[in-house]
């Protein structure tokens, strides 16, 4: 019966996603703190202000006083491109400006004892858009079975935002003149909203007027609550500083998801004899719990002191996370019409899948002293991708996204008076990935694979970003 070959030549393309860009793979995206972010992150040993709270709260009960800091991506500009993305020729582009608090935090001296401090903050973890709309139209030969050409339409509509926000309490504790040690309890928050639809649409060039379409598409959007803890350890000498951390995996105790999922086709029935004319897969499902992962990490630095300048080398490894879904959906009777499939109509369609790959980033960083007001900074450090490969990933709908390295360069300078420490820098961030698979191939449309033409590995993938970076820290006592 032509419609079972219909229904299995098909069904493939339920459950294997669009390959639509959707989240970025990088856990190193963002800093905070104003000479934090200056210094790219290379402060797991020697931090002394707020953002200890995040990098090492052991750092806390080193700081001199009491103080508040702010710190925001105050300007960014980022530009991605996806060459060939659609078919040689056909690029997908997103430019994006938009500015962020990083960071809004405080610290506190405990129980009157200079040797207990807390620290409290929010940070902005994460934070992404990408979005594309393309369309391609020829006029050509897309279903050889129909006589004369037709004109082919192909778009391509996707839509992804998410943001990360933790808010932390961490206490420190110093042991004695050199060492210290702390703990931070974070609280996660993360939304997500995701949209890819691929159409092709086929019209006769003739009176006739006969049209044709296939279209696949998914939407999700979730939100998720998790834990995370992270315990630190550090050293302070006269000329040498180290730091060690371990960030727990996340554990997740609130969270909800709507996920859908489509795939129809229409007036296909008279190029292949007896088969099926039209076609409808599709499953909607809501308030579905959700429990999306984050990996241990294990974080470490060494700085060097003089008199005038530091330099710190500072690292952190994530571990693998192993395939697994995030969102486990029911089986619902997802083909219509039904009464052409008899008990093949049921399916688990809106299952979302992820997992993580092991990574190690590292990060130098270069703190000089000009006088007593100002000192500069730079640094450069990795953020290398943490994206599974897909064939590892069980059926279900899965993200990719930038797949490819990033590296980040920092420049900047901090003006000290005795109250407050106002810091400015710019980030410059570039990545890129060459022999990539491409979403699809408009320009060589090809029936057998639902007109998306033979994908090939012939897309390239470029991210260029720019920041303006602004910090400032009141302290509320004396400081030194």
């Amino acid at each position: 019966m032509r419609l079972r070959f219909w229904f299995y030549f098909l069904l493939p393309f339920i459950l294997i996603p669009l390959q639509a860009s959707s989240q970025d793979y990088h856990y190193w995206s963002e800093q905070f703190g104003g000479e934090s972010s200056l210094m790219g992150g290379a402060v797991i040993a020697g931090v002394r202000d707020n953002s200890a709270l995040f990098y090492n709260p052991a750092g806390l009960t080193f700081c001199d006083s009491n103080s508040i800091s702010v710190s925001a991506n105050i300007y960014k500009l980022q530009f991605t491109r996806f060459e060939n993305g659609l078919g040689q020729g056909v690029d997908l582009n997103y430019n994006r400006y938009a500015y962020y608090p990083q960071m809004i935090s405080g610290r506190l001296n405990l129980f009157n004892n200079k040797r207990f401090s807390a620290g409290y903050g929010l940070f902005s973890r994460y934070s992404s858009r990408l979005r594309f709309h393309q369309r391609y139209s020829m006029l050509g030969d897309p279903i050889p079975g129909r006589p004369g050409e037709e004109y082919f339409i192909g778009s391509m509509d996707f839509n992804n935002e998410f943001d990360e926000q933790w808010g932390g309490f961490g206490i420190s504790y110093r042991l004695n003149r050199s060492f210290s040690i702390g703990l931070t309890q974070f609280v996660t928050y993360r939304y997500q909203y995701y949209r890819a639809a691929l159409s092709t649409r086929t019209v006769s060039n003739d009176t006739l007027f006969d049209m044709s379409s296939i279209n696949v598409s998914e939407d999700a959007l979730y939100v998720n609550w998790r834990l995370v803890w992270k315990v630190g350890i550090a050293y302070d000498s006269r000329h040498f500083k180290g730091g060690i951390t371990f960030t727990s995996p996340t554990v997740s105790f609130f969270g909800d998801a709507d996920v859908q999922r489509e795939l129809s086709f229409y007036n296909l029935g008279d190029v292949i004899p007896g088969s099926i004319k039209n076609f409808l897969a599709i499953d909607r499902q809501v308030n579905l719990n959700i429990h999306y992962k984050m990996p241990w990490s294990v974080g470490f630095g060494l700085r060097w002191k003089g008199d005038k300048t530091e330099i710190e080398v500072a690292g952190e490894y994530f571990s693998e996370i192993a395939p697994y879904k995030a969102v486990d959906a029911e089986y619902h009777p997802v083909l219509y019409p039904p009464w052409m499939f008899g008990d093949d109509k049921t399916l688990r369609l809106v299952d979302l899948v992820a997992a993580n790959a092991p990574v190690l980033n590292l990060v130098i960083g270069y703190k000089q002293r000009f006088n007593e007001k100002y000192q500069g900074y730079a640094s450069i450090r990795t953020d290398n991708c943490f994206a599974p490969s897909p064939a590892s990933l069980p059926d279900g709908i899965w993200f990719i996204g930038r797949t490819w390295d990033m590296y980040h360069l920092t420049a900047g300078i901090s003006r000290y008076q005795k109250k407050s420490i106002l810091s400015a820098g710019l980030q410059f961030t570039m990545g890129s990935r060459t022999d990539m698979e491409q979403f699809a191939d408009f320009v060589n449309p090809d029936f057998e694979n639902i007109l998306d033409g033979i994908v090939g590995n012939g897309m390239s993938g470029t991210d260029l970003g720019l920041s303006l970076i602004l910090g400032y820290t009141y302290f509320l006592g004396n400081s030194n």
